[in-house]
């Protein structure tokens, strides 16, 4: 049972936006994003080049280890960080 748990994890959704984003998302087996062995559980891609990473624990932005818990990108550069816990921003740096 735990192998089909850890299964979930890994497999990621896919979906596509109205705005042409291709969205990977991962998610607990209660259907909430959450992040797993801490890679980001939303990862947003738009004309093949990442926009932005996402962590989230139990549905909500959250990362531990003072890491950030969202992560802007242009032109595959980081531009942006926001560090959250349990869903509140609680520090945000423009780079």
């Amino acid at each position: 049972m735990k192998q089909l748990l850890i299964e979930k994890y890994i497999e990621p959704s896919e979906i596509k936006n109205e705005l042409g984003c291709i969205i990977y998302f991962w998610h607990d087996n209660s259907g909430r994003c959450h992040n797993f062995l801490g890679q980001p559980s939303e990862i947003w891609y738009e004309n093949g080049q990442i926009v932005y990473k996402v962590w989230h624990k139990k549905g909500v932005q959250h990362r531990d280890k003072n890491l950030p818990s969202f992560i802007y990108y242009d032109k595959s550069q980081e531009i942006e960080q926001h560090w959250h816990k349990n869903g509140k921003c609680i520090k945000a740096v423009e780079l």
